[in-house]
């Protein structure tokens, strides 16, 4: 009863990605397999048609509805802008006017005497997809594409605000990112930092127009602070920021993991996708940079899964996700078969580890992810 399978939270500078990428409803794609794509260009897209607004022209213009049309300075086809005038009429000597305006912008659908209305549809709405990985298109379906590519991939343990791009940056590695890191060459990067971030130097990020800020650990009162809530058990990622936000590490004042900041210096001024979606329970989503290595690799070693369950064993290397040890990096030194009482007083499976500092502790295997 050795074997335990747990979450991975990968960090690997070469590996097979596969992005699906789900098309709109009534969407189609834009491209072929075996096409050659950026990250921004569009692969599938949809035209949505535009609201309707009815406007009670006959009512407005006080006239029967049959004798509507006679008054009108529009008609079917005629696109009008917001507070046009569609029609007006004059009473008791030209006294008192009444004036009909469109409430939007639009085209005129139908002008019904039946009814007295004048049906105006607004613009259509056109909605795309990007490819977010610059790869090949290998698979087109009526309702995703899936783009491959291989890439440096890493993948943090938080982080807000959605899909982005940008060119990687570093600006402190072993430091906290400072206002004295940000200047205007900050506008369009991802800005790495080794360490933390403020939130002045977040306001600062903010003004200089970054993409996103990669950070080793960040305090829960500085997310407070830029959310004005505090973050519950929930899917992130939705978040309008202004940028994406990656915590790699944790919270409170950690350090970045050697291995990560070593990657992410190797491919500073390349241009990567990110993500800071992320969800901790059931159907993990990791926040994540990836790096594309523009070709597009086939070889079995490379066809590895970002969401892969694997196996704890001796000498497997961990992050604890569960205070008192959250985000301390350890290796596992032994896995007892037999549930162990812990404080809670529940029997869960546990291991014992040894942390980088030298400490051997035991916790819950639920609470820690392997580090690939």
């Amino acid at each position: 009863m050795g074997n335990a399978f747990t979450p991975g939270l990968l960090i690997a500078p070469r590996t097979a990605v596969t992005k699906t990428r789900k098309l709109p409803l009534g969407g189609h794609a834009t491209v072929s397999v075996g096409d050659i794509v950026t990250g921004k260009q569009t692969v599938g897209m949809a035209n949505h048609q535009g609201p309707l607004t009815l406007v009670r022209a006959a009512e407005i213009l006080e006239l029967d509805n049959d004798k509507m049309s006679a008054h009108l300075f529009c008609q079917v086809g005629d696109i009008v802008e917001k507070d046009q005038l569609l029609g007006e009429t004059s009473h008791f000597f030209n006294l008192v006017r009444n004036e009909c305006r469109s409430p939007v912008k639009g085209f005129i659908e139908e002008i019904s005497e039946t009814n007295g209305f004048v049906a105006i549809r607004e613009p259509a709405t056109i909605l795309e997809v990007p490819a977010y990985l610059s790869g090949t298109v290998t698979r087109v379906t009526a309702t995703d594409v899936d783009v491959s590519c291989t890439a440096c991939v890493i993948q943090g343990i938080f982080g807000l605000g959605g899909e982005s791009s940008g060119e990687i940056m570093i600006v402190s590695e072993d430091e906290d990112i400072t206002l004295e890191n940000l200047t205007e060459e900050c506008e369009g990067k991802i800005i790495v930092g080794g360490r933390s971030i403020e939130k002045d130097a977040i306001d600062m990020a903010r003004l200089c127009k970054v993409k996103g800020i990669v950070v080793a650990s960040i305090e829960h009162s500085v997310l407070h602070d830029i959310l004005g809530e505090y973050i519950g058990v929930a899917i992130t990622g939705q978040e309008n920021l202004g940028f994406t936000l990656i915590v790699t590490e944790g919270f409170g004042k950690l350090e970045m993991d050697k291995r990560t900041l070593d990657l992410l210096k190797q491919h500073k001024g390349e241009t990567a996708s990110f993500n800071g979606s992320t969800q901790i329970r059931a159907g993990v989503v990791r926040p994540e940079v990836i790096i594309p290595i523009l070709e597009y690799c086939e070889t079995k070693e490379e066809k590895s899964s970002l969401a892969v369950a694997k196996e704890l064993q001796i000498g497997t290397r961990i992050r604890i996700i569960r205070s008192p040890y959250f985000g301390e990096l350890a290796k596992v030194t032994e896995l007892p078969e037999q549930p162990v009482a812990i404080a809670t007083e529940a029997k869960v499976r546990v291991l014992k580890a040894r942390l980088d500092s030298g400490e051997i502790v035991t916790v819950p295997r639920a609470n820690v992810e392997i580090i690939d």
